[in-house]
């Protein structure tokens, strides 16, 4: 089957007739007439010119060419695009000064989305605010609304966004442009969706421009699609799947739930694979197979059948021990019951007295092929430390926690469930949201300083600023604390100040800081339900509070947790999902389970990720989609999660949606034909 069967022939006009209508007007600019308009727009441009020498990136200082002589019958005439941004953006302007419309409203919106594509939506905005959006030709109205949707997202104004490129006028005048304009308001569109966490959306608009756009493009497109699809849960994609008859959308849905579902059966994924390349062999997914999936037979035949569990059964770290392998054999059950080849478990104890080293040799001298721990970061560091080159690791090591360090001996994996990881993802939810200046509160002590010094040196990678750092100790200092940070105290002293220097009767609300954006609180539970009223007394109520799964104890209780409201925070899927089969059969026979369920869910997850290391090490896009997060390698063969985000909403823990970005990046600064950004 070639690739064209898979859609009907049909015009390219038609592709945005495709899209889903949601009923909302253009917002228009109100016109303005008269020689006074004309006036300002000059002086607006001349400002733009100047202001432009600064604002943009190019450090090229050269003078701006003189004025541009237009033909007495006025053409579009393309700028020089060997020229810096400031010099087309400042080309354009002056020509716009000497053309009537409506030659010189096209001018403006080229001008208009070079400013956007420079990061300076401010001077974009004020441009298009010149323009009187309802004198225009239809082409130059739907180009109005595709900057205009650009600059209320780069102010992170996403549902503005959507209302400029969604309602029906719009996508009728986008259907009538050249293509590749509409494969960048399409582009746009799929940006703003991922803006506002509807990834499915935003997969369907890369699935629609696909087969139209250059091959160069396409792969890039292709890994744009998985990514957006993987960010949905399977229960998501298969309601998709159940609605759609689109042959292409099918394929791409079906593969995704093939790589997000049976993670504990590799046979059946495996089975699920091969049926889905015999039945697509001509689809753009096919041809290269994303997420790792290309090699998941050799995975199912090079699997350990012989494992060893090295974990403390006994002593002080007994209980988290025990949890996390009865949460690998509850997975190994759970395979075994569905028919999948299971291996062999052995189960020592590292508080048995051998040391560590001692415990590995006698794992791999009965036969096995893996070893899965040890768990304590004291253990991990002294199996790390023994290998050398004369005591290599014969037999590859699962270690159940994360070491500092950058090398680490080969065939050696780490996984644990560190905070950092969640400091750091925190960060970039954030930063996606629009956020840049970050207020931090953390208790007193390693803990709390270890994820904040994690957080900050990220947040400063991504072109955060921290703006303070607040620290508290016992439920006395949070009061004292909070009034400190939000500077109420200086508030305060103003009004005593005014009040030795009237007599008067002073109408008086203290006013906190307002030099930051969110707080990151890392707090425990009991803490953050006495902080978080706390700031809302102080007037800090609805500054938006982000933290990490510390913030939640793991169990529903909406009368103690309703304090909590307003906060986000990343979480398990173990812990936010109530519908998963294996957690609710180890609920029903441990019922203290509750207590170590996130160590339940790491022995879940080790049995997902034992027989997909090799796969993960070689295909960095590689992913497992466990119980403890979407789970990576990075290039030290350390395990990185991707947790959930919730939300505390009238005292329940919510799941809701996490913004992507990385459309936006990539699709900022595409050229065209045309000129336009």
């Amino acid at each position: 089957m070639r690739f064209g069967e898979f859609l009907p022939p049909r015009p390219f006009a038609g592709l945005f007739g495709e899209f889903k209508i949601f009923l909302s007007s253009v917002s228009r600019a109100e016109p303005n007439n008269g020689d006074g308009m004309k006036t300002r727009f000059i002086l607006l441009s001349i400002s733009l010119s100047a202001l432009l020498l600064n604002a943009c990136g190019s450090s090229d200082t050269r003078p701006i060419a003189p004025t541009v002589k237009l033909p007495v019958k006025q053409t579009y005439k393309t700028v020089n695009r060997n020229a810096s941004p400031r010099e087309q953006i400042a080309d354009l302007l002056e020509r716009a000064t000497i053309t009537e419309s409506p030659l010189k409203e096209q001018y403006q919106l080229e001008a208009a989305h070079l400013l956007i594509s420079e990061d300076q939506a401010g001077l974009a905005e004020e441009l298009l605010g010149e323009i009187s959006a309802a004198d225009l030709p239809e082409n130059l109205k739907a180009e109005y609304a595709i900057a205009k949707a650009k600059v209320h997202r780069d102010f992170g104004e996403n549902d503005r966004a959507l209302r400029w490129v969604r309602n029906p006028q719009t996508l009728r005048l986008l259907s009538a442009l050249p293509i590749d304009r509409q494969l960048h308001a399409a582009q746009v569109m799929a940006s703003l969706f991922a803006l506002v966490g509807d990834h499915l959306e935003a997969a369907e608009q890369r699935i629609l421009i696909d087969g139209v756009l250059p091959k160069a493009q396409q792969q890039a497109n292709r890994d744009g699609i998985w990514k957006s699809l993987t960010l949905a849960s399977v229960e998501e994609l298969q309601a998709k799947l159940n609605e759609t008859s689109k042959p292409l959308n099918r394929g791409w849905l079906e593969l995704a739930i093939i790589a997000k579902d049976n993670q504990i059966d590799i046979d059946a994924q495996l089975s699920q694979l091969e049926n889905w390349q015999s039945r697509w062999n001509n689809h753009p997914a096919a041809q290269a197979l994303p997420g790792g999936l290309a090699n998941m037979r050799q995975v199912a035949e090079q699997r350990a059948r012989n494992i060893a569990l090295l974990l403390p059964v006994t002593g002080k770290f007994a209980n988290y021990g025990k949890a996390i392998r009865d949460g690998f054999l509850a997975t190994w059950f759970e395979g075994k019951r569905s028919g999948s080849a299971v291996p062999q478990i052995s189960v020592y104890d590292t508080a048995g007295g051998l040391e560590i080293r001692q415990l590995y040799d006698q794992a791999v001298g009965d036969g096995n092929e893996l070893v899965i721990g040890p768990l304590t970061k004291t253990a991990v560091t002294n199996l790390a430390r023994s290998v050398s080159y004369d005591q290599p690791l014969t037999a590859p090591v699962l270690a159940l926690n994360r070491i500092q360090g950058q090398q680490f001996p080969d065939r050696f994996y780490q996984f644990g469930l560190n905070p950092e990881d969640e400091a750091e993802q925190i960060a970039e939810i954030a930063y996606n949201e629009g956020h840049r200046r970050a207020l931090i509160m953390v208790p007193n002590g390693d803990w709390g300083f270890d994820i904040a010094e994690n957080f900050n040196l990220h947040w400063q990678t991504l072109g955060g600023n921290v703006i303070d750092t607040a620290t508290f100790g016992s439920q006395k200092d949070f009061a004292r604390v909070i009034k400190d940070t939000l500077n109420l105290n200086q508030s305060n002293a103003r009004l005593r100040d005014l009040k030795r220097f009237t007599r008067d009767k002073i109408e008086f609300t203290p006013r906190r800081r307002n030099d930051f954006d969110f707080i990151f609180l890392v707090a425990r539970p009991k803490e953050a339900r006495l902080i978080k009223p706390l700031m809302a007394y102080h007037y800090a109520g609805k500054v938006p509070v982000y933290s990490t799964s510390r913030v939640y104890v793991g169990s529903p209780n909406p009368n103690k947790n309703k304090d909590l409201n307003g906060i986000k925070f990343t979480e398990i899927p173990w812990v936010l999902e109530n519908d998963i089969e294996l957690k609710q059969v180890i609920q029903q026979h441990i019922p203290k389970s509750r207590t170590f369920q996130r160590m339940y869910a790491l022995g879940a997850d080790t049995y997902r990720l034992y027989p997909r290391l090799s796969q993960m090490a070689a295909l960095p896009n590689s992913r497992v989609y466990g119980e403890t997060g979407t789970l990576r390698l990075n290039n030290q063969k350390q395990v990185m999660r991707d947790l959930l985000l919730a939300q505390f909403q009238k005292g329940h823990a919510v799941n809701i949606p996490i913004v992507d970005a990385s459309l936006q990046k990539e699709f900022a600064g595409e050229n065209n034909e045309q000129g336009y950004r």
